[in-house]
């Protein structure tokens, strides 16, 4: 789709998020805005060279199918929208993902920088 950047203004094809994944970005931001998340990211990034080695560990409520990659740039678009990372690109992130768990109880994704 055709759609005029927010941030230079120019138009160019740009993804458009359907509402679900819209709304799953909208939880990552205000789950991102949490002070101690903050804390704990700050902790594991001090002083630690870009590109950032960050593992990601993806537990599931169902072992239904899923694409990891949908799931991760969800998140990393949060992360740079959330100033985690200044961008997603190579120059600022090297991402290792680990294999998923079923965890029917507590679904989530653990972040560790290496």
């Amino acid at each position: 789709m055709l759609r005029k950047s927010k941030s230079t203004g120019k138009t160019k094809i740009m993804n458009v998020k359907s509402e679900k994944a819209e709304h799953h970005f909208n939880d990552l931001l205000w789950l991102l805005q949490d002070a101690d998340r903050r804390r704990r990211w700050s902790l594991m990034t001090d002083g630690k060279p870009y590109p950032l080695r960050v593992c990601f560990k993806i537990y599931r409520r169902t072992n239904g199918r899923f694409d990891y990659t949908n799931i991760l740039q969800n998140l990393l678009d949060a992360m740079v929208k959330a100033r985690y990372l200044p961008d997603d690109d190579a120059q600022h992130l090297i991402p290792e993902v680990l294999p998923y768990e079923k965890d029917p109880d507590n679904p989530r994704t653990v972040i560790t920088v290496r």
